[in-house]
């Protein structure tokens, strides 16, 4: 009985670990930054860069609007990037998730016939490579991938004004230089970013900050 034990808990793990599970993984990662900047305690924007290929829908200009409906949940949404692009006289190029499409038999078989009903087929499916940059992530996607495993991910902020305000746990600490220059990148009308200090002003009561990055106003 115990040996019938050992043979199913075996299948079962071989199975967790098939080529297909492998693929879906991989396509998960497809839009992450590089694995390199894990750990990284000084930001280096060069480090993010990342070409990975994708796959976009050529279709006529003039059918666009509706076009778009139909991909809408397919599209690829990044910071800083265009997901539909001009082509070649009046075409457009609408860029799809490689997390869900990287052929056109992943479109919903529903979809594929809607898109028929405007030309469109497995001959307007084309690929082409896409440079992936810094400017492409969202904060909480760069600290991620940048912080230890082992370290827990800044849990929030406020924003008051111009300055976010952070309380960081002492195994932070050696992270809070990159993490303030992330925050201001990213916080959009941010201009300073502080850390609350354990010590108290004994005049006003007031916590002491230490500015991490922007502006020491």
């Amino acid at each position: 009985m115990c040996f019938m034990k050992f043979i199913i808990s075996s299948l079962a793990l071989f199975k967790l670990s098939t080529p297909r599970s492998c693929e879906i993984s991989s396509k998960m990662d497809i839009l992450l930054p590089p694995s390199a900047v894990q750990g990284m305690a000084v930001l280096d924007k060069e480090m993010f860069k990342k070409t990975i290929s994708i796959s976009f829908l050529e279709v006529d200009g003039n059918n666009l609007t509706p076009v778009i409906k139909i991909l809408k949940p397919y599209t690829l949404k990044l910071q800083h990037f265009r997901n539909i692009q001009d082509s070649s006289g009046n075409k457009k190029k609408i860029f799809l998730n490689p997390t869900f499409v990287t052929n056109f038999m992943d479109l919903k078989e529903n979809d594929q016939k809607r898109l028929s009903e405007f030309n469109i087929d497995k001959g307007n499916f084309k690929t082409s490579d896409l440079l992936l940059t810094y400017e492409n992530w969202k904060a909480d996607d760069i600290l991620k991938a940048v912080l230890p495993k082992d370290k827990e991910t800044v849990a929030g902020y406020s924003l008051v004004g111009h300055i976010v305000h952070l309380n960081l746990k002492e195994n932070m600490l050696e992270y809070k230089s990159l993490i303030g220059q992330v925050l201001l990148d990213k916080i959009k009308n941010a201009k300073t970013v502080v850390n609350k200090l354990d010590s108290i002003d004994t005049t006003f009561r007031y916590f002491n900050m230490e500015v991490l990055s922007g502006e020491n106003d």
